[in-house]
């Protein structure tokens, strides 16, 4: 593979030339902060909707004895529990992306 470096108006980007192929490539060279920042917003935004959907639609006095003095600990288990629930359905939407992205590269560009 032949690589150059390009200076675009937003960034700098990777073009790659395929000696097989005449199809031009752009890689983003800050690909890896664009997908750092979609997996952080990603796991904020499942981890908020779960602490939302567990604080509102869960009876939780039919599980736990709610006193005074318990009402703290049982917000910090509802808060494990969101990030718990959060975190897994957020890790499952980012693999279903992934998925997603192998199976178009593979299906186009290879």
């Amino acid at each position: 593979m032949i690589y150059q470096m390009v200076l675009a108006v937003m960034g700098i980007y990777l073009v790659a030339l395929h000696p097989n192929s005449a199809n031009l490539h752009l890689f983003c060279y800050n690909q890896l902060m664009t997908t750092y920042t979609l997996q952080l917003c990603s796991h904020m935004l499942f981890i908020g909707l779960s602490y939302h959907l567990l604080t509102t639609v869960v009876d939780w006095q039919k599980f736990t004895k709610t006193h005074l003095d318990n009402l703290s600990r049982l917000r910090l288990l509802v808060l494990l529990f969101s990030i718990i629930l959060g975190f897994l359905s957020s890790r499952f939407f980012l693999e279903l992306l992934a998925i997603g992205r192998g199976m178009a590269y593979a299906l186009f560009f290879e």
